[in-house]
């Protein structure tokens, strides 16, 4: 009935996988969670291993990472079962019910989003503060909101769908980089007029990264969706999904964006600077991420 499937890479997922394993077998259903490490450090490998021995567990390694997107791609492929949990390797389960929540919406064409939480205290390490903040302000929203614009804040943090669905739609493996291979997979849904459903199924997300590597993370991502909206002809459904591109085709309208490439590089050393502080501002972050666009507009 329910395929568990977990993209693995450099994160320990041992007690996620029991976590899952105890609530599954709980449950008066058939299920299977496979679990397929993308070429990790062989620590983290070496941890795992063993999840593997466990019943209904599979764990697949490979020699060498094809990225988030094929991972997920063939983890469907690989599934027994008619419904996929698509579950990241850097989260918590937070409550008992967790799978037998997701049961209540077990239909043909379904996609349903569980959604995300933080911890509530800030994290003690300075350099993951930015990330935390990030996170719990723009990431950890509640269903009601989340289904105020369904599609457009679809996740593959922690969802659930229909195989058949899946396997018609697919992510792109054409992005090999991280970031937004979810906004166009929530695109691709509502060009077939598959409407998103959020629930109240959270996760927790351990996956904290320090400011550097969001900044890296962050750059990669801006670089995927300028690609997009490219492949997209700048396609008025597609912009309307995401909130950066609203407001940079807004800007740009107005003659206020791009701005010369020297004045956008001297702005963009600025915000990172202030950006990395024990105060971070999301404001700002949003003026670096549109400047940053901008400058590929440009160039």
């Amino acid at each position: 009935m329910l395929s568990i499937l977990i993209p693995v890479f450099n994160h320990n997922i041992v007690d996620l996988v029991n976590d899952l394993m105890e609530q599954g077998k709980g449950l008066n259903i058939s299920f299977e969670i496979i679990a397929l490490d993308d070429a990790s450090d062989a620590r983290f490998v070496d941890q795992n291993r063993v999840v593997g021995q466990w019943e209904n567990v599979k764990f697949i390694t490979r020699n060498s990472n094809i990225g988030r997107a094929a991972a997920r791609n063939q983890l469907a492929r690989l599934a027994r079962y008619p419904y996929l949990l698509f579950i990241d390797s850097d989260a918590s389960v937070i409550h008992d019910q967790y799978l037998n929540h997701y049961l209540n919406y077990l239909n043909k064409g379904v996609v349903v989003c569980g959604g995300t939480m933080y911890q509530l205290a800030p994290p003690e390490k300075k350099e993951l503060l930015f990330r935390w903040k990030y996170g719990k302000t723009r990431e950890s929203l509640s269903a009601k909101r989340r289904n105020k614009k369904p599609n457009a804040g679809f996740s593959g943090f922690n969802f659930m769908i229909d195989k058949d669905l899946f396997l018609s739609i697919q992510f792109d493996e054409k992005l090999k980089q991280y970031g937004h291979e979810d906004t166009l997979f929530g695109h691709e849904l509502a060009k077939r007029g598959v409407k998103v459903l959020h629930i109240e199924n959270p996760l927790l997300h351990l996956g904290l990264e320090p400011d550097h590597l969001f900044f890296e993370k962050t750059t990669a991502g801006l670089n995927n969706l300028y690609h997009l909206t490219m492949l997209n002809k700048e396609n008025r459904e597609f912009i309307s999904q995401v909130r950066l591109l609203r407001g940079f085709y807004r800007l740009k309208r107005t003659g206020l964006l791009p701005l010369p490439v020297s004045v956008t590089r001297k702005l963009l050393r600025w915000a990172r600077r202030r950006l990395i502080s024990s105060r971070p501002n999301l404001l700002l972050f949003d003026l670096y991420k549109l400047l940053y666009y901008s400058s590929l507009y440009c160039s």
